[in-house]
């Protein structure tokens, strides 16, 4: 009996905060009252949405626009979605099937965009490593078992990389393996209380009313309901706990396993070689195509087609480049997936993926220098670790290693749509330099693969909101160069003159540290592309 206590007690003192913790860029709520509140205006809806429903209807109707491509490098996009097929880029001098590079770009068959995860045999990438684990694996032969005066001086920076990746690849990989005990654990925790309840109720069969209408004085009988009921209002479900260990055991398999590399047996190139651009494949969907799908459809998904939502953009194109597996993209797969859309016509690139080290930057840096001298928007999710961005690095970024800071970059962070002091998403990174703007990102309607819908939270999603805010705008105003659309949003935000809790700050009664909005990011402000078009419009 004292086990049984021990473990329902972990649970609710660590379990569920960090399921929570792990279900807030990935949100289980449904419903038409929150179904495009990211489209609406303040003052007319009550949500604090970007007001774009607005400024079609008052602003630019009758107005005539132009089609704006919008590179989404993601997981993987269904561009047979029925609100989305319709507004898929076509490569329009690529004959699809033929097997030949009939636009001599270097890439064939490439009809919809491109992968940098696959073959032509039809495999792809899904679960990779993480990029702490392929730096250990890299260069784990040089440096194992030295110290580091034992290393030349020339070799000492990678030295020392390679030991702080060292030492969280073993932390995560134990803090894995925790879990994965705690886990199972609490699985038999769950079987046994459900024993209890039914051998109590005297069916196998109840609902949570049946359970909340338990009077006993056995301590394993109200032990168990009482943590029944705390599962209920936290909307946990028993079944829950197989996705769960199913995730730490991917951790363990893939992410933190320097003994997985798939990239070899399916893409087989050199991850080293910074130049080679000629591989992967034009399967554009891959395995995993619900985060970049649903990135997609909140940038264009179409218009009054009576199908379940609309993108920002309505006069818009999606070009899928898949880059980002499960796991960590790798830096020359984020180049040259810059570069493919540069040179195939995108105007916007939204980047809704992250991660804390880049060792191949010069190569991002390049290309993204080649999308800043293309003239090129690029729009980037701040992250989810609600840290501060100024103090922790968080790639990839605008900040070039050679000095300098490209001008063609928008980070954006997260808002849900209640205004006031917990306006800020609770995970968002945030920044008073390197965080541009903020955008809404909490239960964010949008699509799903094979014709679905969901609700998502996270900067990912706030990211093509105002990418689609930049398309929406660029398509009616393509006289703006990237550097000053950029201003134009950034000019316009909505800045709220009020304290907000600052996203992960909470101390141990959960009250959070406070801070004007106006200093957790450049601008201040929140994108509003009504008061952008507006302001557009004066200046025309």
């Amino acid at each position: 009996m004292k086990h049984f206590v021990a473990v329902a007690v972990l649970y609710l003192l660590f379990f569920l905060p960090l399921h929570a913790q792990q279900e807030v860029v990935e949100s289980k709520v449904e419903g038409e009252e929150f179904a495009h509140w990211h489209l609406k205006d303040l003052n007319n809806d009550g949500h604090f949405g970007i007001s774009s429903e607005k400024t079609y209807t008052e602003l630019l109707k009758g107005r005539t626009s132009q089609t704006v491509i919008v590179a989404v490098i993601d997981s993987g996009t269904d561009i047979e979605h029925e609100d989305l097929q319709a507004n898929i880029w076509v490569n329009e001098d690529e004959i699809p099937g033929n097997g030949i590079d009939d636009d001599k770009n270097g890439y064939i068959d490439d009809v919809h965009g491109w992968s940098f995860l696959g073959n032509t045999d039809g495999e792809n990438i899904n679960q990779e490593n993480m990029e702490v684990t392929r730096v250990y694996t890299k260069y784990k032969k040089e440096f194992a078992g030295l110290s580091r005066s034992a290393v030349s001086t020339e070799r000492r920076e990678t030295f020392d990389m390679w030991q702080r990746c060292k030492a969280e690849m073993e932390a995560e990989r134990k803090a894995a393996e925790d879990e994965l005990t705690q886990l199972g654990e609490f699985a038999q925790v769950l079987s046994a209380v459900h024993f209890i309840i039914a051998r109590e109720l005297g069916t196998e069969e109840y609902t949570i009313d049946d359970i909340k209408g338990i009077k006993s004085q056995d301590e394993a009988v109200a032990a168990s309901r009482d943590l029944m009921i705390q599962l209920h209002e936290d909307d946990f479900k028993p079944e829950d706990i197989v996705e769960w260990q199913e995730d730490v055991d991917r951790r363990l398999k893939y992410a933190y396993n320097p003994d997985y590399n798939v990239r070899a047996m399916i893409v087989g190139d050199d991850p080293d070689d910074m130049n080679e651009r000629d591989y992967g494949c034009p399967d554009v969907r891959g395995p995993r195509a619900d985060h970049g799908t649903h990135v997609s459809g909140i940038v264009g998904a179409i218009h009054d087609n009576d199908l379940g939502m609309e993108g920002v953009a309505r006069d818009v194109k999606i070009m899928p480049l898949r880059a980002v597996p499960h796991g960590d993209e790798l830096d020359k797969d984020v180049a040259n997936a810059i570069r493919y859309a540069v040179e195939n016509g995108a105007q916007i690139i939204n980047m809704s993926f992250g991660k804390g080290i880049s060792p191949n930057k010069e190569a991002v840096d390049a290309a993204v220098k080649f999308a800043e001298e293309k003239g090129v928007l690029l729009v980037h999710g701040a992250g989810n670790d609600a840290e501060n961005v100024d103090k922790v690095e968080n790639f990839p970024n605008p900040n070039y290693l050679a000095g300098g800071k490209a001008s063609n970059w928008l980070e954006v962070g997260a808002i849900q749509q209640e205004r006031g002091a917990e306006m800020m998403a609770t995970f968002t990174n945030y920044g008073k330099t390197n965080v541009d703007l903020y955008a809404p990102g909490v239960d964010i309607f949008s699509l799903k693969p094979d014709d679905t819908y969901k609700n998502n939270s996270g900067t990912s999603m706030a990211s093509p909101v105002v990418a689609g805010a930049a398309a929406l705008i660029w398509s009616y105003f393509p006289e703006l160069s990237a550097s000053e659309l950029k201003e134009l949003l950034m000019s316009t935000a909505t800045r709220e003159r009020i304290r907000v809790a600052v996203p992960g700050t909470a101390n141990k009664n959960g009250k959070f540290k406070k801070k004007c909005f106006k200093k957790l990011s450049a601008s201040g402000g929140i994108v509003n592309v009504y008061a952008a078009v507006q302001e557009a419009l004066k200046r025309n």
